[in-house]
């Protein structure tokens, strides 16, 4: 009879500890942020005037390490800033949000900017590959 004490409290102490979490109907939930405008839905052709910006926004999630990289031509435009805007509520780890690339056009013509998703330390083909024409004309 010595087990009927020690059986109690390894009971009261599961107990105890399985009540300590609130249900799960009482932990407040949030709704979800509604998805980030893209800029790139549409045309991937972009017309500027010499010395405007303009900007390039695709879905991104770097946690999963691709991320968008750029080649273009630096006599036609030159890459002013590139941010990345996380999506989803905030603290919510691996959620993806949006990469957005501000170019300058420096000169009339026309040129080709490339952006693969890729993760830039790898040697293969990227996930994917977006190809945006941009006619500049003069001020």
């Amino acid at each position: 009879m010595r087990l009927a004490p020690f059986g109690f409290a390894i009971a009261f102490a599961l107990l105890t500890a399985c009540n300590a979490t609130k249900p799960l109907e009482e932990i407040p939930q949030q709704p979800p942020e509604p998805a980030p405008v893209v800029e790139d839905e549409g045309s991937n052709n972009i017309s500027a005037s010499v010395d405007e910006t303009f900007t390039i926004a695709l879905e991104s999630n770097p946690t999963t390490g691709f991320s968008w990289q750029y080649e273009a031509d630096d006599a036609y435009v030159e890459l002013v800033d590139e941010v990345y805007e996380q999506g989803g509520a905030p603290g919510i780890v691996g959620a993806g949000g949006v990469q957005t690339f501000t170019f300058r056009a420096v000169a009339a013509g026309e040129t080709v900017i490339t952006l693969k998703y890729m993760r830039p330390w790898e040697s293969v083909q990227p996930l994917e590959t977006r190809i945006y024409t941009v006619t500049i004309a003069e001020e």
